[in-house]
Parts: structure tokens; C-alpha cells; sequence
């Protein structure tokens, strides 16, 4: 889409956002480690350091939901070196205690869940999305913020969802930033 300056600008007077299509997909490392493997391997050989710890629900492997995704990444700016993904199955409750062991050797600034099943499992909860989004969550277990949003294949079937989720993303990359300017991970 090409908009000229002069209604770039108008637009941006509205308060009206304007998304420029990219060419690529943003290339994400993804993992999905199972539990037998962590208690089994070198702690510091198995994952890699990241400010940035995404849990998805394994529903969402649909390549749209998935392009979408690397999308919403490209956006919100995160650096692809800064970025762990993990998927999550939100029905086995052994996930859990899977993503809580990468969060434990990944240490994150932010954690970031997409989809109110995999923010369930995380968090032990039977809140709906609309009570667990749109602001900073904690857990007993571990000291990382967490910011749950919604699931790109809510997304996808529910347009309107993409202001509530891009204000996730942006409160995210706020917190990121002060956990940056104290230099704790």
C-alpha cells in the first residue's frame, strides 16, 4: 500500500493507524522441548538466554495464525535474537511445569502468552482472555512479568481483537525496557 506523506499525515492527526505490508515473515526460533529432556540435559547447552519469552497453545500452528504471529514480532520491533518461543499443549497440565523450566534457564525480561488456554495453564486459572489481558501479571514461581493477549487464531477469525493485542504488545515492550534499565534479567 502506498500512501503519499500528506495523508500519512492526516491520518496520524486522526489518530489513525497506518500498517505497511513487509515482504518476509519474520524468521522465529521456536522450540517444543519436552519435559524428559530438560531434567536430562546441560542446563546452560539446552536453551539460550532471551529478553523475550513467548508461550503459545499448540491450536495456533495454523500457517496464518503462525505468519501472523512473526508479524505481530515485526511490529513490535523485537529483535529476533531476543526471542524464545515455546508451545505449549494448554490440555496436559505437564506443560506447566515444561514452560516453567525454560522460563528458569531462559531467564526472560517479559514473558509474553498468546491465547487464553496456554495463560490458563501458565497462570493455574479459569479466567476468561478478558480478565487476564491488559495488564502485568505475576506468579508465585517465577519474578518475570507476564503479559497475556490474545491468540493469533483469534486473531485471525476476530479482527477487532488487533488494538487489544497490539496495546498487550506495547505494555510488554514497556516493561521490557524498565527490566532493561535495571539490568536484571
Amino acid at each position: 500500500m502506498n500512501i503519499t506523506a500528506s495523508r500519512l499525515q492526516y491520518l496520524n492527526a486522526i489518530g489513525v493507524q497506518v500498517w505497511e505490508e513487509r515482504a518476509e515473515p519474520a524468521v522465529i526460533i521456536e522450540a517444543a522441548i519436552e519435559p524428559e529432556r530438560i531434567a536430562n540435559a546441560v542446563p546452560d547447552k539446552l536453551l539460550q538466554q532471551a529478553d523475550w519469552f513467548v508461550v503459545k497453545d499448540s491450536s495456533n500452528s495454523q500457517q496464518d495464525a503462525e505468519h501472523l504471529f512473526s508479524n505481530i514480532c515485526l511490529a513490535g520491533k523485537i529483535p529476533q535474537a531476543s526471542l524464545y518461543v515455546t508451545t505449549v499443549n494448554a490440555q496436559s497440565a505437564k506443560y506447566r511445569q515444561q514452560v516453567l523450566a525454560e522460563i528458569q534457564q531462559v531467564q526472560p525480561k517479559v514473558i509474553l502468552v498468546f491465547g487464553e488456554r496456554a495463560a490458563q495453564c501458565l497462570l493455574k486459572s479459569n479466567a476468561n482472555i478478558s480478565e487476564l489481558r491488559g495488564r502485568v501479571q505475576k506468579m508465585g514461581d517465577i519474578s518475570t512479568s507476564i503479559i497475556i493477549t490474545h491468540s493469533p487464531s483469534d486473531l485471525i477469525t476476530t479482527p477487532l481483537l488487533k488494538r487489544e493485542t497490539w496495546a498487550d504488545l506495547q505494555l510488554a515492550i514497556q516493561v521490557a525496557k524498565e527490566e532493561s534499565t535495571r539490568g536484571t534479567h
